[in-house]
Order: C-alpha cells, then structure tokens, then sequence
C-alpha cells in the first residue's frame, strides 16, 4: 500500500443520506483528494504496482458526492443558478436569478485602465405554462437554446434559427 492510500483510507467520508450538510471546509477536503488522486494516476501509469481500482472507485465516489451536492445546491425559486468559480475563491461562488442575468466582463491593469472585454447573459421565457425556453447570448449573439417541459422533466437544447 502506497502511502497515499494509507493516510486517506483514515479520513472519515460523509454518507450519502447526509449529502447536503456538506459545509465548505468538507467539499473543499473532497475537491483535494480529487486532485491528488488524479495526480497520483498520472505520475504512476502502472496500474499494476499498486490498488488502481481502489482509487478509480474512491476517485468516482468523491466526484459523485461533489457533483450531488453542487446540484442539491441550486435553489428551487431560482429557475436560473450561476456558479462562478476564480482563482481568488476557496471555493465557487454563487446565486439565482429569476428571468434574466447579465454578466459584463472587463479586463485591464486597474479600476481606471478596465475595458469592456465580453459580455453574456441568460435569459428565461416562459412559452406556455408548462414549457420554460432558456437563451444564452455572447456579446447579444444567440449561442444556445434549450427547452424545459416541467410536467415531462424533460430538458432538450434546441437549434439555433
């Protein structure tokens, strides 16, 4: 057993039934162990020398945990949820928005030396009272479509026309 192995076959992993009391201290330990794990596989290409499976399974766990969570973390009152994630941030950050978000992205040196860079917005229409329609612009260009059927649950990306 690589050392590896033995110091995370102690950390105490959170079940399944409590998913959604993950605080960010926890998620952020999960996201870590991620990466090492990855980057443990890419440094050791012979699966053969040591539990390969046993870090692909952990590595599928923690990912699945993560990603539970992170939906379990869109708020039902918010048709539209935005995860923005930086280098600045432990960890992403987040909100809602009901009919339409815009987001204006400048880039420069300073507060005086910014410049409009890009801008891209989401929108949401509501075609009949049982189908929601979402657009996605870049810089007021149409880019994405999709529909959602809330009676079906079913979620389907459209054409661009």
């Amino acid at each position: 057993m690589y050392p590896i192995e033995k110091y995370y076959t102690s950390i105490l992993l959170i079940n399944y039934g409590e998913i959604k009391m993950l605080n960010i201290k926890q998620l952020n330990k999960i996201e870590s162990r991620i990466i090492e794990i990855e980057k443990f596989l890419d440094n050791n290409k012979d699966y053969n020398k040591f539990d390969s499976n046993k870090l692909f399974n952990e590595r599928s766990e923690l990912e699945f945990k993560r990603n539970k969570y992170k939906a379990n973390k869109m708020s039902k009152s918010y048709p539209i949820w935005n995860q923005d994630q930086a280098c600045i941030y432990k960890s992403d950050k987040s909100y809602g928005v009901k009919e339409r978000g815009e987001v204006n992205i400048k880039v420069g040196t300073s507060r005086t030396y910014s410049f409009d860079f890009v801008k891209h917005k989401t929108t949401k229409k509501e075609i009949t009272k049982d189908i929601l329609e979402y657009h996605f612009y870049v810089d007021d260009v149409l880019v994405k479509r999709s529909q959602f059927n809330k009676k079906t649950k079913e979620f389907k990306f459209l054409s661009i026309n």
